[in-house]
C-alpha cells in the first residue's frame, strides 16, 4: 500500500475521515429522531435515553356508581366510599381509533373520603391491546379546575408508567388526561 492511497486503490485523505465521520453522526441521529414509535397514537409522544414521555386525552363517563354511606347519612364524610366503572372514549385519533367518542378502554376503582372535603382515590384504566394505567392518591383540586392524581404504574405499553392523571370537572363525564413517563426498557 502506497501512502495515501487503500489497497483498492481509492485516495485517502485525512479530512475526508472527519467529514465522514461528521455525516455519521448526523445519519444516525436523524434515525433516531425519526425512528420514535408512533404506535400510541396518543396526542403527544417524545423519548430519551432513559424513558418515554406520552400524553393521553379520553373521555371518561361514568356507566356504574355505586356509593357506599356512613353514618351521618346524606353528606360526604370521613369513611365514605364509592365504587366506579367508567367507559373511556375517544377525543380524537387514539391506538387506531379515527373517530371522536369511539370506546377505547374502560377505568375501575374506588374513591374514598378522608374528610367532608378531600378524597383518596385508587383506580385502574384498561386499555385493550396497550395496557393498564393505574393510579392512586390523595385527589388534589388545581386552580384551573382539575384534580391531579399520581399515576403509580402500568403494564403493557405502559409498563412503569409513572406520572399524573388530571381529571377534568363534570360528575359523570369528564376530559382526562394522562401525562406518562415511561422507563425506556431498551427493547425495540
Amino acid at each position: 500500500m502506497t501512502a495515501g492511497r487503500d489497497v483498492h486503490g481509492a485516495s485517502c485523505v485525512r479530512h475526508n475521515s472527519g467529514v465522514m465521520r461528521r455525516l455519521s453522526l448526523i445519519l444516525a441521529t436523524v434515525l433516531a429522531v425519526t425512528s420514535v414509535p408512533a404506535a400510541f397514537g396518543a396526542t403527544h409522544t417524545s423519548s430519551t435515553a432513559q424513558e418515554r414521555k406520552l400524553t393521553i386525552t379520553i373521555v371518561s363517563r361514568t356507566r356504574i356508581f355505586i356509593p357506599h354511606d356512613l353514618a351521618p347519612k346524606g353528606k360526604e364524610n370521613k369513611g365514605d366510599w364509592i365504587r366506579y366503572r367508567a367507559l373511556l372514549l375517544t377525543v380524537g385519533p387514539l391506538f387506531g381509533k379515527k373517530k371522536k367518542n369511539q370506546p377505547i378502554g374502560w377505568e375501575s376503582g374506588t374513591q374514598t373520603y378522608l374528610n367532608a372535603v378531600d378524597a383518596r382515590i385508587r383506580g385502574t384504566s384498561t386499555f385493550p391491546g396497550q395496557g393498564t394505567i393505574t393510579f392512586k392518591g390523595v385527589m388534589k383540586s388545581l386552580k384551573n379546575g382539575l384534580i391531579s392524581v399520581p399515576v403509580t404504574g402500568g403494564t403493557g405499553k405502559f409498563n412503569g408508567a409513572t406520572g399524573v392523571l388530571l381529571i377534568g370537572s363534570g360528575n359523570l363525564e369528564s376530559v382526562n388526561t394522562y401525562h406518562l413517563r415511561i422507563p425506556d426498557t431498551g427493547v425495540a
